[in-house]
């Protein structure tokens, strides 16, 4: 009867380690699946950071680049102007 009891807490023992190893492997591989997801995610959110930097470094120099064209053409239009006004101004003279 002791022989028998002890058998069946040993068998009861075996089966609870069994079923504890197996939650055991189902719960880290739960774990890795979930850091994998994870530093998938933070990859392509930085990514993502990266792309939208580039973005805004391009718009800008885009915007620095338009606004020294703009500069310039308004330079060369107010140089424009002065000749047109000296031009005006020798003619009145020389009448």
């Amino acid at each position: 009867e002791e022989r028998e009891r002890q058998r069946r807490q040993e068998e009861e023992y075996r089966k609870w380690a069994r079923e504890y190893e197996d939650w055991r492997v189902q719960d880290l591989e739960a774990r890795n699946r979930r850091e994998k997801d994870w530093y998938s995610m933070r990859a392509i959110e930085k990514a993502q950071a990266k792309e939208r930097a580039l973005e805004r470094l391009k718009q800008k120099q885009a915007s620095k680049h338009k606004k020294d064209k703009d500069k310039d053409r308004d330079k060369d239009r107010d140089k424009d102007r002065d000749k047109d006004r000296d031009r005006e101004r020798d003619k009145d003279r020389d009448k």
